[in-house]
């Protein structure tokens, strides 16, 4: 399959459960995944990492200006 020119955009607040589901359903689609994590305390950061995700944290306000800063 051949990759999209595209950026998808995953707000995130304590994921881990979901999180290497929603990595492996979009790896097809694309490698320029982004993660905006809301200060999660579980193991979501420790999972990113290991799947090489750029992600960074932010305090979030309201999930629209989380969306929009992202």
């Amino acid at each position: 399959m051949i990759k999209a020119d595209l950026s998808i955009i995953i707000l995130t607040f304590n994921e881990e459960n979901n999180i290497v589901d929603l990595l492996d359903s979009i790896r097809e689609i694309t490698q320029n995944i982004f993660v905006v994590d809301s200060y999660s305390t579980d193991s979501t950061m420790k999972i990113l990492d290991d799947n090489n995700r750029k992600w960074v944290q932010r305090s979030l306000e309201n999930y629209s200006n989380q969306r929009n800063w992202a």
